[in-house]
């Protein structure tokens, strides 16, 4: 029998993925630098691997129907805004990532969490390009994408509302886990093919 965990419980499911993630976070971020990112080459790389990763992962989320009851479900997918600034770099063809992803609910609310987190390191890289000397002058759709929404914390009231399992949230971090092991292994293909 699954234990199912009490409201004050729930209210500890981020900082469970946060720390049962934090160090492959750091690492997903350490492939990002500052100085390589504000470049053309850089920055196209950064568009690159998210592309190798996104495109999948919403097809995935969307077909699933798990998260059919987020809020503004259709309005956070960033592929066409990614792809739009892929193009506006010349970017080349996609080395799609090599992931699978897990069908059940917590395991994409695992996915959503990366995901939707992301966002907050979206803001952290549009104030580099913005301050940067000379200025650069990059797309940003991907970037700026849903700036005003607010939807982390939406995404955030909608994992904490429901309730977990002890097994589901073992999931649910495996799956963000995968994601980020994803994106590590999508950019030393970049780097393969000589980004």
């Amino acid at each position: 029998m699954f234990q199912i965990l009490s409201g004050a419980d729930t209210q500890c499911i981020r900082n469970h993925l946060r720390q049962e993630t934090r160090a492959a976070h750091a690492a997903v971020d350490r492939i990002f630098p500052r100085q390589q990112i504000v470049t053309p080459v850089g920055y196209l790389h950064f568009l690159n691997v998210h592309a190798s990763i996104v495109p999948a992962a919403e097809a995935h989320i969307c077909a699933s129907g798990h998260a059919d009851d987020l809020p503004d479900l259709k309005n956070r997918l960033r592929t066409d805004a990614l792809l739009h600034d892929r193009r506006a770099m010349a970017g080349d063809e996609i080395i799609a990532a090599e992931v699978s992803f897990l069908h059940s609910r917590s395991a994409v609310a695992g996915l959503l969490y990366v995901l939707e987190g992301s966002r907050l390191g979206s803001k952290i890289i549009a104030s580099w390009l913005f301050r940067h000397e000379p200025k650069c002058d990059f797309p940003t759709a991907f970037l700026a994408h849903g700036d005003r929404q607010n939807y982390w914390s939406s995404y955030l009231a909608w994992l904490e509302a429901q309730e977990w399992s002890a097994t589901d949230r073992a999931e649910m971090a495996d799956a963000a886990l995968a994601v980020f092991s994803a994106y590590l292994t999508a950019h030393e293909r970049q780097l393969a093919h000589g980004w």
